[in-house]
C-alpha cells in the first residue's frame, strides 16, 4: 500500500509542478524577464511550497526537509534558466515588452 501510495504522490507531485513553472514560463516571456534572480525565487517558492503543501499530516516541522525542498527548488530555477532562457532565448518572444508595437 505505501508503494503504490508513494507511486501516485510522485505522479501528481510532477503534474503540480509543471503548473507554476508554465505560468512562470508565460510570465516572464511576456514581461521579458531573463534574470537568473527571478527563476532562482521562482524555484525557491515552488520548492517552499512543495513543502507546506506536500507533507503528510502526521509529518512535524522538519527544517532539513524544507531546506531539502528550497534547495532542489534553488537548482531547477538555475537549470531552468541555463537551459530555457540563457540558450533558448525565452525573454525574446514577440509578447516581451520591449517588442511591442
Amino acid at each position: 500500500l505505501v508503494l503504490f501510495i508513494a507511486k501516485w504522490m510522485a505522479i501528481l507531485a510532477g503534474m503540480f509542478a509543471f503548473f507554476p513553472w508554465a505560468f512562470a514560463a508565460m510570465f516572464a516571456a511576456m514581461f521579458g524577464f531573463r534574470s537568473p534572480t527571478y527563476w532562482l525565487a521562482v524555484g525557491c517558492g515552488i520548492g517552499a511550497a512543495g513543502y507546506l503543501w506536500g507533507g503528510l499530516p502526521a509529518d512535524g516541522p522538519d527544517s532539513y526537509a524544507l531546506a531539502i525542498h528550497i534547495l532542489a527548488g534553488l537548482a531547477a530555477g538555475l537549470l531552468f534558466w541555463l537551459i530555457g532562457v540563457r540558450v533558448g532565448g525565452l525573454g525574446n518572444s514577440r509578447f516581451a515588452a520591449d517588442n511591442l508595437e
